[in-house]
């Protein structure tokens, strides 16, 4: 058994080595640099030996001195990168007197004239070989971090030769070297001639393409195929096609490998791409909650791919307080199957609210394909649909309504993240119609332009905008069915009024929908926290007729929580017309975009 005295012992022992390794620690030489600043500053005391060695326990003055007879040679060397060539360096060594011995005991004072910068005289940059003439390496070349009379920094011209050999090997230049890489000081060192010299070698182009995998028929995956053999090689082609192959949803992983030493007579590189499928069923379950739909659920099975070529369907039923949807849709890939398709829909849906039920039957077909607009891509759907309404508003009789119904819309997206975006926009254009006595009750046209934009305002702030503009026509608004009229108010309209309680109303001040809607928002959000936003938000909108038109206007605050699938967004409106609305909570999940 140890006794106390033991232990007592031991304590002291600890205390003296803390002690110890305290005063052996104690910084002894105090050093001073004047004449530089900033990144000089910085730079010079990680080149400076006595700054690695300052708290060494055998630091004595005749240390010192030897360690100083490298200061200017050290000294030079930190200010070089910075451009500067021809520093003046003084060194001056003081012993403190009377100092304590945990208190610096010299002070080393390193006075530096760090001269004029050597600035670029001549920038002389030259591609050699094959691709001399290739628009991409001008490009490149042009991007070239210095320019005459730009100071003469180290790290700027090893970057931008850096970067010459890494794009021409992108451009399939895999044996590019410089055949002169140079910097040549003037005799009064304050200019600097640059010769930097390219030979790119022979330009590799794109060979054969080998598809390993047995799911799909081949022909249908080649037309996933963004270059065609003999193109001039580019990186980035490769990774779009990876891109691309990992958002059809037929695949979970893949492997594209470029055979570079199996180069054919043309030079071209084989490709082989390794496609691993998905499985091909897919189920899904869902539970949420929104103030729109009050509590949801949603159950689901997506076959992703049926045959080998790419065939896909679908059946989603979704049940919430207000609503009951069935659906079931088949697609089939066409000509550019990263954008274009074939789809056969159907769909059942139950709404029942205080104004309105409505039990919605549908069947149609459409076609989504890519467009270029303004050398930009935008999806374009044509559709065709059938639609076979039963519907009640307010206190009015039950009603049926056929339409078939021709449609054609374009949207454009474009986001720097479409999670949680803090710069892009959307723009959606639609036009949809009917004629009486064409598989119709009675005749339509609908028109409808929805468009948002977010940017940021630094690294914490967020504005959001958007607004949604739909006009109708008919000769008899009457015989128009409830899921074609329009309606304003909810999480994703005018906040601070209940879902759809805004619009047109009867004799008895129900709401019945109108022909036309306009709605728009101002949305401003701070980054609180990692994960939280606190936001800010104004809206104003309606539904309405030919003869009344009238505004609402809602504003308020919210708390908002970044979830990997977009913001959960729990907000707080005030209606800023009373009669009409009042204070609401708004709870709404999903990108914003």
């Amino acid at each position: 058994m140890l006794d106390r005295h033991y232990w007592r012992s031991l304590l002291w022992m600890i205390v003296f080595c803390i002690y110890s390794s305290h005063v052996l620690a104690a910084e002894r030489v105090k050093i001073l640099l004047q004449g530089v600043e900033g990144e000089l500053h910085t730079n010079v005391l990680a080149h400076l030996s006595l700054v690695a060695q300052k708290d060494h326990p055998r630091l004595n003055l005749a240390r010192i001195e030897l360690l100083n007879q490298n200061a200017k040679q050290e000294i030079q060397a930190a200010l070089a990168p910075f451009g500067y060539y021809q520093p003046q360096v003084e060194v001056r060594v003081e012993t403190l007197k009377a100092q304590p011995e945990d208190q610096p005991q010299w002070q080393v004072t390193y006075r530096i004239q760090p001269g004029t910068a050597v600035r670029v005289a001549t920038l002389d940059l030259q591609l050699e070989g094959e691709g001399q003439t290739d628009a991409r390496l001008q490009v490149a070349l042009k991007s070239f971090p210095l320019h005459v009379g730009d100071h003469l920094l180290a790290a700027s011209y090893e970057s931008g030769k850096s970067n010459l050999l890494r794009q021409a090997s992108e451009y399939g230049y895999f044996k590019a070297e410089f055949t002169r890489k140079e910097i040549l000081l003037n005799p009064d060192k304050v200019a600097a001639d640059i010769h930097l010299h390219l030979h790119t070698g022979i330009g590799y182009r794109f060979g054969a393409v080998k598809l390993t995998q047995t799911t799909f028929d081949e022909t249908f995956l080649r037309r996933y195929l963004n270059f065609q053999p003999g193109a001039p090689y580019h990186n980035k082609v490769l990774l779009d096609l990876r891109r691309d192959l990992l958002n059809s949803n037929y695949f979970s992983d893949l492997e594209i490998i470029p055979e570079r030493n199996h180069s054919d007579a043309d030079n071209g590189i084989p490709i082989e791409i390794r496609l691993t499928p998905v499985p091909p069923n897919r189920y899904t379950a869902s539970i949420g909650y929104g103030t729109d739909t009050g509590l949801r659920g949603g159950l689901g099975w997506e076959r992703r791919y049926r045959g080998h070529f790419g065939h896909f369907y679908q059946l989603n039923a979704q049940l919430s307080q207000h609503s009951q949807s069935f659906s079931a849709q088949y697609g089939i890939p066409t000509g550019d199957p990263r954008s274009d398709s074939l789809g056969f829909k159907f769909g059942y849906q139950n709404e029942a609210l205080d104004n309105k039920n409505s039990q919605l039957l549908l069947t149609g077909v459409n076609k989504t394909q890519a467009r270029q607009l303004f050398g930009r891509q935008l999806r374009e759907n044509l559709s065709l649909e059938y639609r076979y309404e039963t519907y009640q508003l307010g206190q009015q009789a039950e009603v049926t309504s056929k339409l078939l119904v021709p449609g054609i819309s374009w949207s454009y997206l474009h986001a720097d993240d479409p999670v949680y975006t803090r710069h892009g926009y959307r723009v959606g254009l639609g036009v949809k119609g009917a004629v009486q006595d064409i598989g119709s009750d009675t005749s339509i046209v609908q028109t409808s332009l929805n468009a948002a934009y977010i940017f940021s305002l630094g690294s914490k702030n967020r504005v959001l905008t958007r607004t949604a503009l739909a006009m109708s026509w008919m000769p008899e608004f009457n015989q128009v069915p409830a899921s074609m009229r329009f309606f304003a108010g909810g999480d994703k309209s005018v906040r601070g009024y209940d879902y759809d309680t805004l619009g047109p109303r009867d004799e008895l001040g129900t709401v019945i929908g109108g022909q036309h809607l306009f709605t728009a928002s101002l949305e401003y959000t701070y980054r609180l926290l990692e994960k939280w936003d606190l936001a800010l938000f104004y809206d104003l909108g309606n539904a309405f007729n030919n003869e009344d038109f009238s505004l609402k206007q809602g504003a308020g605050a919210g708390v908002h929580w970044l979830s990997p699938i977009g913001p959960i967004r729990l907000d707080v409106a005030v209606a800023l017309q009373d009669e009409d609305g009042g204070i609401r909570l708004h709870i709404n999940m999903g990108p914003d975009l």
